[in-house]
């Protein structure tokens, strides 16, 4: 499978997307490596994937404090505030 760059026939690496509030969502260098980043409307990183396959959800309470992460192998972990 192509990745978005290859897609898209980029030729200038690192390739790289942005959010509307300026936050880095999408990375991919020459050698095909990407990242995908997502965040909430506060600015705050939710979402991590990369072409590994490996990805990571946050989610953080209504003061901004992480309260908990899923990784992609099943581990979870709860942030007690």
């Amino acid at each position: 499978m192509k990745t978005k760059a290859r897609q898209l026939d980029i030729t200038e690496f690192p390739y790289e997307e942005f959010d509307e509030n300026g936050y880095k969502t999408y990375t991919e260098r020459s050698d095909g490596n990407w990242w995908k980043r997502k965040y909430d409307n506060k600015g705050y990183l939710t979402y991590y994937e990369n072409c590994l396959g490996t990805w990571k959800n946050r989610k953080y309470n209504n003061k901004g404090y992480l309260t908990y992460v899923e990784w992609s192998d099943g581990h979870k972990t709860y942030h007690i505030i």
